[in-house]
């Protein structure tokens, strides 16, 4: 009957929490923007996620059918409340890139973080230049960001076949006499071996990597984004640079401290697309302080 039914599913969506938590860690954890991660054994890093609701997150993961093994393997749970999204987006990639947990999705090897940089009126193929050092400045001129170059090369190689570019004159093989691999495989229209001209594979390359386009850095120079949270009574600042996070203050005067830490934060590959996107999202109502006016 419902009785019955109705008992057995709260048995099913009950919280069954892993033995060595204490269920006042779980009051403790508001209902409220942030970050958590479960750690095991040895204080093993297992799983970092975020939501806009810390509380029913980290439930779900011990609730009934939703539980896990990666969840009863757990020893111990912490948490970083938010203000806002932006903020959650920022430390959740931080998280992740220095703890490497291993039941969130593991990428091979360590980030590389790299772009190509052409400008068809100057250079005839793509080069590849390190994302960390890259000028971010140069505007219109950088495709990517890609993980590693061996990701990048992949990416362009894809392009190219799909567009029967000539490998050559993107820059995936050495220059040299006769036509290239993919006219050979009949992948090519033939501007290695002059039967298409230089101007219209210019164009075509163009059109094919338009949406790898790099954002340029839509400010002059160093900024704050104010971040306030839902209820309008609290609010951050997020130290940005040239798509770097440098961090998060709590004041203007805060600020500044983050900005002496600029020099040994490199770009970053997930940060850029956080920033990328969220300034795409919300163009023209961003909370902006310029650092460069002062």
């Amino acid at each position: 009957d419902d009785a019955v039914f109705d008992a057995v599913r709260r048995l099913l969506t009950t919280p069954a929490l892993p033995a060595r938590i204490d269920p006042t860690t779980m009051d403790a954890i508001p209902h409220a923007p942030g970050v958590y991660g479960f750690f095991g054994e040895e204080d093993v890093p297992l799983y970092v996620g975020r939501s806009t609701d810390m509380n029913a997150r980290v439930l779900s993961h011990f609730s009934g059918e939703h539980a896990a093994t990666k969840d009863l393997q757990v020893t111990r749970v912490e948490w970083h409340e938010t203000i806002g999204e932006l903020e959650a987006l920022l430390l959740e990639a931080g998280h992740l890139r220095r703890l490497d947990p291993i039941h969130n999705r593991r990428r091979p090897g360590a980030d590389e973080p790299c772009a190509f940089h052409w400008d068809p009126a100057v250079a005839e193929a793509p080069r590849l230049v390190d994302g960390r050092a890259v000028d971010f400045d140069m505007t219109g001129d950088l495709f990517g960001p890609f993980r590693s170059p061996a990701l990048a090369r992949r990416a362009l190689r894809e392009i190219a076949d799909a567009n029967n570019l000539c490998h050559r004159l993107a820059g995936l093989e050495r220059p040299a006499p006769g036509p290239c691999s993919a006219r050979v495989a009949g992948r090519c229209r033939g501007a290695c071996i002059d039967a298409e001209t230089p101007l219209s594979h210019r164009l075509r390359m163009t059109t094919a990597l338009h949406r790898l386009r790099m954002a340029s850095w839509p400010f002059r120079g160093r900024v704050g984004i104010r971040e306030t949270d839902a209820a309008g009574g609290r609010s951050v600042i997020h130290a940005l640079d040239r798509w770097r996070y440098l961090g998060t203050a709590k004041s203007e005067h805060e600020l500044f401290d983050a900005f002496e830490r600029a020099a040994d934060i490199a770009f970053d590959f997930d940060t850029y697309r956080i920033l990328a996107k969220w300034f795409r999202q919300r163009r023209g109502t961003l909370d902006v302080i310029d650092l460069e006016r002062r």
